[in-house]
């Protein structure tokens, strides 16, 4: 693990800084998701590393034409999931704890479905706890685990000085923690490992794909939420493919994760009289939203958008969206708990700094490839991990 390098601060203290820090919300993936991943058997993909900023190093994506990346109350909802009786490592029995961003959220729900999905297949208890996106409920839900004297804990953090303080707590108490979702610096405190997506690469995936197959279109790229970490890692990883592609990004508009706002930006772009022949949507609603305001337009313009989730897949099928980028929150979710199951159970003791999501990016004709988000055994066997998957 990890060398903190911050002497532990009392909890409470450091409320007070979590209250005033804007929250770095992961929205997907929010509905989220990096790139590139862990073993698969089905697409072939380079990984990448997360530098000190956090952002991605180069990785590979496989894809449909075959490309590759360039370079209120105080407590927290807790439910118990599966329970076991006897771990694979022996007699005795483990727990996990899961703290969760916010359960509402179709990407989080998704991947503590999957961690779930994994203890019932390991005989590990799970134990899920939903602060929903409240800073106090998460250092209450910690407390409650911490309580509990669970084995190992997985976070998903709501912000970079909550996942500090609620990683300082569980260090306090001697239980191992690993973190999904965001990648972490050594200033975090000690953790096992991370995982999750890395948006700078998927940025630049966008890029190189129109790039290489529609280098002559005039993009239409309906981002974020400004000034989000997301966006802005998705806009990096844009701006330095630009320098080897030159893709003639026309118009860039602010759809903030939603199918709404994203249909209110594209028809005012429309009413605006901006021609453009490509969209590139950075999650599965904004491109519904794009999607509707082109029908009602009467348009026809293919839309590559990141995604996964059923209501992705059915648009894809249907032919409103031309390529899914798709990374499976069900990976994400099996991964972070494989974690903490290698730490605790097997006594693995090198780990990878940062694992990316891998991405698969289809289209209606490959469809078969995808790895959707609600089939953590689908998930489990692409990972090759068969105990998992069920494979004997």
């Amino acid at each position: 693990m990890k060398k903190t390098r911050e002497a532990a601060k009392t909890v409470r203290r450091m409320v007070s800084v979590l209250v005033s820090t804007a929250l770095f919300i992961s929205l997907a993936g929010c509905q989220k998701a990096p790139a590139a991943g862990t073993a698969e058997k089905t697409a072939e993909t380079a990984t990448g590393t997360t530098g000190k900023n956090g952002t991605a190093g180069a990785a590979g994506t496989a894809g449909a034409t075959g490309t590759s990346g360039a370079a209120g109350t105080a407590g927290a909802t807790g439910t118990s999931g599966t329970t076991g009786t006897e771990g694979s490592g022996g007699d005795k029995t483990y727990t996990f704890g899961y703290i969760a961003f916010d359960m509402k959220d179709l990407w989080n729900s998704y991947s503590a479905k999957a961690f779930e999905y994994a203890g019932d297949k390991l005989g590990v208890e799970t134990i899920i706890q939903d602060p929903g996106g409240d800073l106090e409920k998460s250092i209450a839900a910690m407390e409650d685990l911490i309580a509990k004297k669970v084995d190992g804990i997985s976070l998903y953090p709501i912000s970079i000085d909550q996942a500090k303080t609620l990683i300082t707590m569980a260090n306090d108490a001697g239980i191992p923690i690993t973190v999904e979702n965001m990648a972490p610096d050594e200033s975090w405190g000690d953790i096992i490992s991370a995982c999750g997506n890395l948006y700078y690469q998927k940025g630049y995936d966008f890029i190189e794909w129109i790039g290489k197959n529609r280098p002559d279109a005039k993009v239409y790229y309906c981002a974020g939420s400004q000034g989000m970490g997301i966006t802005e890692e998705y806009i990096k990883g844009i701006e330095d493919a630009q320098e080897t592609y030159h893709v003639n990004i026309v118009a860039q508009e602010y759809g903030d994760f939603k199918a709404e706002p994203a249909m209110n930006v594209t028809q005012n772009l429309i009413q605006r009289g901006q021609e453009f022949d490509l969209v590139i949507a950075q999650n599965g609603q904004m491109a519904k939203g794009v999607h509707n305001a082109l029908v009602e337009a009467g348009m026809e313009v293919p839309i590559l958008s990141t995604g996964g989730s059923p209501s992705d897949i059915e648009l894809l099928e249907a032919g409103g969206i031309h390529a899914l980028f798709s990374n499976s929150v069900a990976m994400q979710g099996l991964q972070t708990f494989k974690n903490l199951y290698d730490y605790c159970v097997e006594g693995q003791r090198e780990f990878p700094e940062y694992t990316p999501n891998q991405t698969i990016i289809v289209t209606k004709e490959e469809i078969d490839k995808l790895v959707p988000w609600d089939d953590p055994g689908k998930a489990a066997q692409v990972m090759g991990w068969d105990e998992v998957a069920g494979v004997k």
